[in-house]
């Protein structure tokens, strides 16, 4: 039990730092399409994507940390929460995809 714990504990850090640093990329990138012409509704569900991605991947760390006691497992709590790991995981890929794919195209325009 305690080095359930102590895993726990350190699910709570690695959310913390999640957080941090996927949030701080995840400012900068939707600051970033704001400066972006045209193309408004794909900017929106592109920063929806990236916002919904870092909420919910942290998120998922914290509740794994959470769970895992009662489940006398970091693993299991980490499967148990599979439904929001992946989708957050796969939300912040495509969101980042697509915001460099619209920044390359915006710095093309700006060349004429």
């Amino acid at each position: 039990m305690t080095a359930t714990l102590d895993k726990s504990w350190n699910y709570y850090q690695r959310a913390h730092l999640h957080a941090g640093a996927i949030g701080s990329v995840v400012i900068g990138l939707c600051l970033a399409l704001a400066h972006v012409d045209g193309r408004r509704g794909l900017r929106r569900i592109v920063s929806l994507l990236l916002g919904f991605g870092a909420l919910g991947y942290s998120s998922f760390w914290v509740l794994a940390a959470r769970r895992a006691p009662g489940l006398a497992s970091t693993g299991a709590a980490k499967e148990s929460l599979a439904w929001l790991a992946t989708p957050s995981a796969g939300a912040l890929a495509v969101g980042l995809v697509l915001s460099l794919g619209l920044l390359v195209a915006s710095l093309d325009g700006d060349e004429s």
